[in-house]
């Protein structure tokens, strides 16, 4: 068990690193050396929450950003899952569905443009359904 508290604990300090480093090279923080983590999740928002004067484009790249700015509050309530150890099969699902919405940003963008900081993103969805894959196997004691 030990072994599975490290992937957790792995998987949420490598997500928080990928709010403070840049997701992509454009943006206006970190000194224009590309856009960080939290302030794409706001721009991914806008279409619901106008950011910066932008409220979005009307069409599937706003669905696409809306619901890839959601998976996050999935790995927040699957973390919490994992941690208590309830529906880890549901929270190891869930992060699967969560990684190929947010995979698409490789498939749909200039892959150029993708920072460290969307790798790290992508990395901490896979650590924390790891530590649910793990968890969901264990076998009831009686």
């Amino acid at each position: 068990m030990q072994g599975r508290t490290l992937i957790l604990g792995s998987g949420v300090i490598v997500y928080l690193l990928s709010w403070l480093v840049p997701v992509l090279a454009d943006g206006t923080a970190l000194g224009a050396g590309g856009l960080p983590g939290w302030e794409a999740f706001r721009y991914a928002l806008a279409p619901l929450w106008p950011y910066k004067g932008l409220t979005g484009e009307g069409g599937f790249s706003d669905v696409l950003a809306v619901a890839s700015a959601s998976t996050n509050v999935w790995f927040v309530v699957s973390v919490t899952l994992v941690a208590l150890r309830r529906r880890e099969r549901l929270a190891y699902w869930g992060l699967a569905l969560a990684w190929v919405v947010d995979a698409v940003w490789f498939v749909s963008s200039d892959r150029g443009s993708l920072r460290i900081g969307y790798w790290l993103w992508l990395a901490a969805f896979v650590l924390v359904a790891m530590a649910a894959k793990a968890g969901s196997r264990r076998t009831p004691t009686a």
